[in-house]
């Protein structure tokens, strides 16, 4: 279905627009009969691969457990993001604790999900940089810059009009002594095709108009 709402993310940061929207059915990997259905907003990207490392630490308070993915350590593939709403639904009340540094397990409909924190010593160090540029500013920064461009020799050839007036600015063009720039009027057929335009026999009175008067 049709849907185009605007996400924003940290800072209140646009992170796009949604392309539509799916109706989605989860289920167990264990029971296909435990479904959930979801309607979910269908995005470009939803997140980067996660985790982020790759470990082989093991929790003993987690061993046996019906996990609901159970390679939840190894980098893959964000499918689905399940908001509040409807998380709510979808856990139990068991809970399985560790100690204070290693992760929880929660049962939920799909089986056993694993949170929290995950200290591996073997894991590599990551530096992560973010950086997010509006599509407006992208935008504008792109038109500032075909602005601010030289012509190049591949420019097209002004047509004979727009020639002749940038030849004719260059050699009337003048300053006067406030510092304004004076340019002669172009004209665009010489002006001897104007031939005699005053109407002879007419008086000056007639000429100006009428409330204009000329000195003789």
């Amino acid at each position: 279905m049709a849907a185009s709402i605007n996400i924003l993310g940290i800072g209140s940061r646009s992170a796009g627009r949604t392309r539509g929207a799916a109706t989605v059915t989860l289920s167990s990997i264990y029971d296909s009969t435990s479904t959930f259905k979801v309607t979910a907003f269908v995005l470009n990207v939803l997140t980067p691969t996660l985790p982020s490392f790759t470990t082989s630490i093991q929790w003993e308070h987690l061993q046996g457990l019906l996990l609901a993915d159970p390679d939840f350590l190894r980098p893959g593939l964000i499918d689905v993001i399940i908001g509040a709403d409807s998380y709510g639904l979808l856990v139990e009340p068991e809970i399985i604790k560790g100690r204070a540094t290693e992760p929880i397990a929660q049962r939920t409909l799909f089986g056993w999900i694993v949170l929290g924190p995950v200290n591996d010593s073997t894991s590599s160090s990551v530096r992560v940089q973010h950086t997010s540029i509006d599509d407006k500013i992208d935008l504008l920064l792109t038109k500032f810059w075909e602005q601010e461009e030289l012509p190049s020799d591949s420019a097209p050839t002004p047509e004979p009009e727009e020639a002749s007036c940038e030849q004719h600015f260059k050699d009337t063009n003048t300053r006067d002594n406030n510092g304004r720039y004076v340019v002669r009027l172009p004209f665009k057929a010489p002006p001897s095709s104007l031939r005699d335009s005053f109407v002879l026999g007419k008086t000056s009175h007639d000429v100006m108009g009428p409330g204009v008067q000329s000195k003789e």
